[in-house]
């Protein structure tokens, strides 16, 4: 396997990249849970400005600087100092986004799906499915639902209050394993809600918190 993309997972359609967060945690050192892109991208966001960006996740970045952004890390380059990311947090944030979306398997499986589709947001379901999450994918949920609780505290500058992020973000947390267009649609519809309540409710241990500095 290809070990620079088999440790980001950033390409899903790859068969050298492996793709799971279980490979991706046979690779990173115990004392750091939480994969070095995630970290390097939620951080280069708040140090970049995007607490005080408008639409930030909901805007795209350029995408010449998102793709080369993204090439670099493959190659394990995490330096985050090019002026394309430093001028304009949607390049990271569109990246980070991106990641999530291309893990081979999404940070909530597929066949927790529908149950999380179906429990209506009552914090209690929605808890209860994040306990049952795959050890490395609830590491990775638990430090992007703290990242986006920060975000979430800046809403009067980004306009990208918790129901935005939570809708914004609900597709790269989870993904329909139906390929029915109306199981889709129908359940498209409460994936907000799923990951409201996530972002709302969810108690962050200090190790999988978010700096904010």
């Amino acid at each position: 396997k290809s070990g620079t993309l088999k440790m980001l997972c950033l390409a899903r359609s790859s068969s050298s990249s492996g793709g799971t967060l279980a490979d991706l945690a046979e690779d990173e050192p115990p004392e750091y849970p939480i994969p070095k892109v995630a970290t390097t991208l939620a951080h280069a966001i708040l140090m970049y400005g995007g607490a005080t960006t408008e639409g930030i996740f909901r805007v795209p970045g350029e995408v010449e600087a998102v793709h080369a952004l993204k090439l670099q890390m493959e190659k394990g380059d995490f330096n985050v100092d090019a002026e394309e990311v430093k001028n304009d947090p949607h390049t990271a944030g569109s990246l980070l986004k991106l990641w999530l979306r291309s893990l081979e398997e999404p940070l909530l499986p597929c066949e927790l799906y529908f149950e999380a589709t179906e429990s209506h947001g009552e914090p209690e379901k929605v808890l209860a499915l994040l306990d049952k999450l795959p050890s490395p994918n609830r590491q990775v949920a638990l430090f992007i639902i703290d990242f986006l609780k920060v975000m979430s505290t800046h809403s009067q500058h980004t306009k990208m209050g918790l129901e935005n992020l939570a809708m914004v973000f609900a597709p790269c947390f989870m993904r329909c394993p139906s390929t029915d267009p109306m199981v889709i649609f129908q359940h498209s519809k409460h994936e907000s809600d799923f990951m409201t309540a996530l972002i709302a409710n969810a108690t962050i241990p200090e190790e999988f918190r978010c700096p904010t500095s």
